[in-house]
C-alpha cells in the first residue's frame, strides 16, 4: 500500500513539473500592458500623446516585437459612452508584409519596461480612408495619427485601451533565424483610460 502511495505521489511530481515546465513564462501575470494619455481632456486642434508601455514582472528576459500591422490605429481600441466600438481606417499606403529582422525584436530584462508613443491630433474635418481602388471620404470628428484615424464622430467622452497579439511565426523566425526564446506570443490587453474631447 506504501509503494502504491509513493508511486502516486511520484506521478503526481512528474505530471506537476511538466506542466510547470510547458506552462509559457510570459503569461499575462508576468508581462504587462499599460496605457496613458498626456492630459485627460482635449480641444480640436490639441496634439495627443499616447504611451504604451510593457512591462516586464517576470524574473526572466522576455522579447518583443513591437509591430502591430503598420498603422498606429492598430495598437488601439476606442469606444464611445455605450461601449461601442469607434471603426478605424488607413491614410496612407503601407506595405503590411512584414519579416522581422533580428534588430526588431526588443529585449525586456526583468523588472523593466520598454514603451511605445503615438502621437495624434484631434482633427474635425474631412478624412479620406486610403483605397488603391476608390477613394472614401468621412466627415466628422478624428483622432488622426497621420498614417491611420479614429472616427470619433462628434465631441464626447470616449475609452481607449491598448492591445498587443504576438504571431506564433515570429517566435519561429526568431528561434530558427536568430536563436531567440521568450517571445511574447498571446494577447496583451492595457488598462482602459477615457478622454474628454470638448
Amino acid at each position: 500500500m506504501k509503494k502504491f502511495t509513493y508511486l502516486l505521489i511520484l506521478i503526481f511530481v512528474i505530471c506537476f513539473t511538466c506542466i510547470y515546465e510547458a506552462t509559457p513564462m510570459t503569461s499575462n501575470q508576468e508581462v504587462k500592458l499599460s496605457l496613458k494619455t498626456d492630459k485627460e481632456a482635449y480641444c480640436i486642434g490639441d496634439a495627443v500623446i499616447l504611451e504604451i508601455t510593457f512591462s516586464n514582472n517576470s524574473s526572466k528576459s522576455i522579447y518583443l516585437l513591437p509591430w502591430n500591422g503598420g498603422y498606429s490605429v492598430n495598437w488601439l481600441m476606442a469606444f464611445d459612452i455605450d461601449e461601442q466600438k469607434k471603426g478605424s481606417f488607413p491614410l496612407v499606403y503601407r506595405d503590411i508584409k512584414f519579416m522581422p529582422l533580428f534588430k526588431d525584436y526588443i529585449l525586456i530584462n526583468p523588472n523593466s519596461k520598454y514603451s511605445i508613443t503615438l502621437k495624434g491630433k484631434i482633427f474635425n474635418g474631412e478624412l479620406s480612408k486610403f483605397n488603391r481602388d476608390y477613394e472614401k471620404k468621412y466627415q466628422g470628428l478624428f483622432l488622426n495619427f497621420g498614417d491611420s484615424a479614429i472616427f470619433l464622430n462628434s465631441i464626447g467622452s470616449f475609452g481607449l485601451q491598448a492591445f498587443y497579439v504576438g504571431k506564433n511565426e515570429w517566435a519561429d523566425i526568431a528561434k530558427k533565424k536568430y536563436n531567440i526564446d521568450g517571445i511574447i506570443l498571446e494577447k496583451l490587453e492595457s488598462n482602459k483610460i477615457h478622454i474628454e474631447v470638448r
